[in-house]
């Protein structure tokens, strides 16, 4: 039976398609619009730097800095690059720089970094979802709040994960040597490829099951669809942000399917790494809801929403790991 669900799910995606040939090239226009016009001019500068960020210096430099941080959550110092590029830009390109630099890593590390190096960008969080959909920059902090907190609760939970020896982990064949700007193309046409794919799987979907459905299959298919629908649905602010938060978490099957792209030549197991996905998006919501309930009187309406990104991580970065590098020994011995 198995061998029988990838042909017959070919069959099924183009009886959806072959349903509304004008809908579903719509919704796939759409889609590659939002690519051009949001996703390439702000993805594109940290693939072609990905060569130089996962380079064996780039893998020194960042394991010197935030290695107590990498040991804290049971990975080795060398996927510290993965973590820092995440930080800068979300997913996919946390998996990207995972796959660069993943050597022997042992498959439970592999796979905590894998959901640590995840989520949405912060310019995501800022700008798009909290000042654009949300209306509030106050929101877009808190949401960059909840998400690093859930990234790091998911890894410390995944943490006594069994770690298959290194030698039993079949390391990926080195990629052929490849140009940065070509690579980097090459890697956006997958992910706006991705992107059109399930833009129209939503939209035929909830065209067939209903209006009632629009909302949640956006939510559980498209980023960028699925936290408009889920700022727009009429709840209280808390369970707003809750909401939104898990979803910019999980990033919708889109997003998941293009980091998988990257992770499973490496050995990550597709079941397990949503698995974990799913506890970090509800890990993300109840922080989210804790800092809606209990910190109302936090307003940073006054920071810009456009404060520069890189900015930002690189000083929560150099905190992060400046605090574990002097509390790493006593918590492992504990």
């Amino acid at each position: 039976m198995k061998k029988m669900i990838r042909p017959l799910g070919a069959l099924a995606l183009l009886a959806l398609v072959c349903s509304d040939p004008a809908g579903s090239a719509a919704a796939a226009r759409e889609a590659l619009n939002q690519w051009a016009g949001q996703v390439v001019p702000s993805l594109l500068p940290f693939l072609v730097a990905l060569p130089a960020l996962t380079c064996e210096e780039a893998k020194a430099l960042f394991g010197r800095a935030a290695g107590g941080v990498m040991r804290l959550v049971g990975c080795p110092a060398l996927l510290a690059p993965a973590w820092f590029t995440a930080l800068l830009s979300g997913s996919p390109a946390g998996a990207a720089a995972l796959a660069a630099c993943a050597g022997g890593a042992g498959s439970g590390a592999l796979l905590r970094c894998a959901v640590l190096a995840s989520g949405a960008s912060p310019a995501f969080l800022l700008g798009a979802l909290g000042a654009g959909m949300l209306g509030s920059a106050q929101a877009g902090w808190q949401l960059i709040g909840a998400q690093a907190l859930a990234a790091l609760s998911t890894a410390l939970l995944m943490r006594r994960l069994p770690d298959a020896p290194r030698a039993a982990v079949a390391a990926p064949p080195p990629p052929p040597r490849e140009a940065a700007m070509p690579g980097a193309m090459r890697a956006l046409m997958m992910i706006g490829g991705y992107m059109a794919l399930f833009a129209v799987i939503a939209a035929r979907l909830g065209a067939l099951l209903g209006e009632a459905w629009t909302s949640p299959l956006q939510m559980a298919l498209e980023l960028g669809g699925g936290c408009r629908a889920a700022a727009g649905l009429p709840l209280l602010w808390p369970e707003k942000l809750a909401l939104t938060a898990a979803v910019a978490s999980l990033g919708g099957a889109s997003v998941t399917a293009q980091s998988l792209t990257f992770l499973r030549p490496l050995g990550v197991k597709a079941g397990a790494y949503v698995f974990w996905k799913l506890v970090e998006s509800g890990l993300c919501a109840l922080w989210a809801l804790l800092m809606a309930a209990y910190l109302p009187a936090l307003d940073l309406r006054a920071a810009p929403a456009d404060l520069p990104a890189a900015l930002l991580c690189v000083a929560v970065m150099a905190l992060g790991a400046a605090a574990a590098k002097r509390r790493v020994s006593a918590w492992r011995g504990a």
